[in-house]
């Protein structure tokens, strides 16, 4: 399953011929855990309802990593539901360092440098959907390079990658 795939009724979908069709019930499920992860600024990154088309967003679950890269977005509103933390997860927002728990949630507007420190794993909302050409580096430069070498990367360490 590609990482945005949104799991519905595959016998309904192919039935309709069109996988943007709403299914019958009117919702739309992910299992977070068969979606594939990418890898982010902030750590690994499994995103979900970006192939909805009558959904304006994107919902991402993230596994921060311990060297969280700070980026910001030009067009993006993230908002960023922390489900788990080591002791002493901070966020940073622009030049505020703010200490994060469970339960906690902050709207993160388009042009805000931010980054989580810490290990934590957090439910991300992403208005419009998510795009990976709008994460920029605080020098301005696009994150997608730095992206690159992390997936090339994540490939290499990958356990079905053959030497």
């Amino acid at each position: 399953m590609s990482q945005a795939t949104t799991i519905r009724d595959a016998s309904s979908r192919a039935a309709e011929g069109n996988a943007t069709d709403r299914p019958a019930g009117g919702f739309e499920l992910v299992d977070f855990a068969k979606v594939a992860g990418v890898a982010c600024p902030c750590g690994v990154a499994r995103r979900g309802f970006a192939d909805v088309a009558d959904f304006p967003g994107t919902v991402h679950v993230t596994e921060i990593a311990l060297d969280a890269a700070a980026h910001f977005h030009k067009t993006l509103t993230e908002t960023y539901y922390f489900l788990e933390c080591e002791p002493g997860a901070q966020m940073q927002l622009g030049s505020d360092i703010l200490d994060v728990h469970p339960g906690l949630c902050v709207m993160i507007r388009p042009g805000t440098l931010h980054r989580a420190i810490g290990r934590m794993k957090v439910l991300i909302m992403v208005l419009p959907k998510f795009d990976p050409q709008d994460e920029w580096l605080p020098d301005g430069s696009w994150a997608g390079h730095a992206h690159s070498k992390l997936i090339q990367q994540s490939q290499l360490n990958s356990p079905n990658h053959e030497h």
